[in-house]
C-alpha cells in the first residue's frame, strides 16, 4: 500500500492538511488595522468544511489501493476539490482586499494564501499521475499474456 508513489503523495497532502487544522494557519489578511480584529466566522466554517472534505477523501483514497478505478475516479473529484477551494481562497482574500483597502501588503501576505491550496492541488495531480501510471502499466502486463 505504502509502496506506491501516489501513496506518499496524499500522505504529504494528508500530513498538510492535518498541520493547517492543528495549527489553525490564519490565511486570510490579519485584520488587525488600528488593534480591531475583524474575522467572519462563516469563513472560518467554510475553510473547516473543506479541510474536513480533504481529511476524508484522502482517507478514503489512500485505503482504496486495490481498486485503481475507483482509486482515479476519487482523486479526480478531489483535484475538483482542490480547485475550488483555491478559488474561493483566492475570492476571500480579495474580497478582504477590496473591503478594507489595506495601503501595502507585502509578498508574504500573497503567498501564505497561496501556499496551502496550490499545494494541495499539485499534490493531488502527481498523486492522479501516479494512479494513471499504475493503471496503463497493468493494461499493458495484460496485453502481453
Amino acid at each position: 500500500m505504502i509502496q506506491r508513489i501516489q501513496n506518499l503523495y496524499l500522505l504529504l497532502a494528508l500530513i498538510l492538511i492535518l498541520i493547517a487544522t492543528y495549527i489553525r494557519i490564519n490565511f486570510f489578511i490579519d485584520l488587525s488595522h488600528q488593534g480591531n480584529f475583524y474575522q467572519l466566522v462563516f469563513v472560518d466554517f467554510i475553510f473547516d468544511i473543506f479541510l474536513i472534505i480533504f481529511l476524508l477523501l484522502i482517507l478514503i483514497t489512500v485505503f482504496n489501493f486495490k481498486n485503481l478505478n475507483q482509486q482515479k475516479k476519487l482523486l479526480q473529484f478531489l483535484l475538483f476539490i482542490s480547485v475550488l477551494f483555491s478559488i474561493y481562497m483566492l475570492s476571500i482574500k480579495f474580497y478582504f482586499l477590496q473591503k478594507y483597502q489595506f495601503p501595502t501588503l507585502s509578498a508574504f501576505d500573497y503567498f501564505k494564501v497561496l501556499t496551502l491550496p496550490f499545494l494541495l492541488l499539485m499534490l493531488n495531480y502527481l498523486a492522479f499521475k501516479g494512479v494513471k501510471k499504475d493503471i496503463n502499466l497493468l493494461s499493458s502486463a495484460d496485453r502481453l499474456r
